[in-house]
This record gives structure tokens, C-alpha cells and sequence, in this order.
């Protein structure tokens, strides 16, 4: 077991990512996603952390996520493993692969298929805190970003498979279309999301047609139908 690596859990409770992203359920769906994560993360073994908007410091995302990587290097560890709660493919085989990788590589990144990343690893003897500061943080050009700036300084680096995250209400469609494996609690609660959508739009479309069709109902006897 690899205990000079520790795992960050980065993400806002329920109630808060609720009111961030805007997907029906949100708060069901995100209670059920930090639950996974947190057990995902105990599966492992290594020791973590978690690290809501409670214990976060900082005016941006960037300077949050720093200040949270610091905070465990200073706690004597020589990697740090951080993960989010909107990859509900995220399993314990992602995380220790990526400690593994980590003995001899200072750089695992799991990229997502939204530009960003659900994973990254990275050594303390390569953490620099300005160049993180630097990064474009929630765009769809960090991963690409990230892979541009250790080239360039000739850092090796390695890629776990690319996953899914959930951050609209689009992503849980495409997630529920692409994602073979997901935990059945979670899926349930997804389903169920995107079903009440379906019925939304679908009264939505119904009412806008009425509007443009004028549909002249009989009081009295049903129509026959010849």
C-alpha cells in the first residue's frame, strides 16, 4: 500500500452543488453521488479527505483547489490524488491505478469528455501553485491545457480512460445513453431525472401546439367516427 499518497475528495455538499447545476433532483442525485464517491474512496484503503465549501478557501475555483492541494501536501504527503462527486463511472480500480502510477510517474490525469478532467494525480515535487492559479479552470480547454504545460516543461504524464461527468441536465441523457456500468441507485435516481424532463417538455410542446392549433373540443356528445 502506497501511504505517502492521499486522496482529495473536492466537492460542494448536495444542497449547495443543487443550486449550482441545475438537474431535477439535484439534491437527491448529488446525496446519492457523494455517498458513492466517498465509498468508492474507502474501498481503496488510502487514506483521504474530504473537502466541501465548509473547509474551502479562496474567491475562484483555482485559488479553492490550491489552497486545498496545499493543505494535504503540508499534512506530509507526497501525492495527492483529487477527485470530484459528478463521475458516478469513477471506480476503485481508476484510483489505485492511479496510485500506482504515481510511484513512478508524477502526473495520472482522467480525462472527461467535456474538455476537463473527473481525476488528477500529481506528485508534491511537481505542484506549483502559481501555474495551477494559471490554468483554465472549468472550460473546456483545461485537460488540453494541462497536457500543453507539463509537455512543454517535459513532465511525464499519464491518462487513465476518458469518463462521463454530470453537470447539466443534458450530460444525464448522454450519460444514461453511453455509461454501460453505473451504480443502480444512482441510474434509478438519473432515470428518473430525465423522464420528468421528457414529461416537462413534452406539456411544453403539447400546450405551444394547442396555441398554434386551435382545437375546437365538443360539449356535449363524444364525435363519431365514421
Amino acid at each position: 500500500m502506497n501511504t505517502k499518497t492521499a486522496i482529495l475528495i473536492f466537492a460542494r455538499s448536495a444542497q449547495a452543488d443543487a443550486g449550482h447545476k441545475r438537474l431535477r433532483n439535484g439534491v437527491s442525485v448529488f446525496e446519492k453521488l457523494n455517498l458513492q464517491i466517498e465509498n468508492t474512496v474507502k474501498k481503496t484503503g488510502l487514506p483521504y479527505f474530504i473537502y466541501t465549501e465548509d473547509l474551502q478557501r479562496g474567491a475562484d475555483f483555482a485559488s479553492r483547489f490550491t489552497n486545498a492541494l496545499q493543505d494535504i501536501y503540508k499534512l506530509g504527503f507526497d501525492n495527492v490524488i483529487s477527485v470530484g462527486n459528478d463521475s458516478p463511472q469513477l471506480t476503485k480500480n481508476h484510483l489505485l491505478t492511479a496510485a500506482e502510477k504515481l510511484k513512478t510517474c508524477p502526473l495520472v490525469l482522467g480525462p472527461s469528455h467535456d474538455g476537463g478532467f473527473y481525476l488528477m494525480g500529481l506528485s508534491k515535487t511537481h505542484f506549483d501553485a502559481q501555474s495551477f492559479l494559471n490554468l483554465p479552470w472549468q472550460t473546456a480547454s483545461l485537460t488540453r491545457s494541462i497536457l500543453r504545460l507539463v509537455q512543454a516543461k517535459k513532465i511525464h504524464a499519464e491518462l487513465l480512460p476518458a469518463l462521463y461527468d454530470l453537470d447539466t441536465s443534458a450530460d444525464v441523457a448522454l450519460l444514461l445513453s453511453t455509461a454501460k456500468k453505473l451504480p443502480f441507485q444512482i441510474r434509478k435516481l438519473l432515470v428518473k431525472s430525465a423522464v420528468q424532463k421528457v414529461h416537462l417538455f413534452s406539456f411544453k410542446s403539447l400546450t405551444a401546439w394547442l396555441f398554434s392549433h386551435p382545437v375546437y373540443f365538443n360539449k356535449g356528445s363524444p364525435l363519431s367516427i365514421a
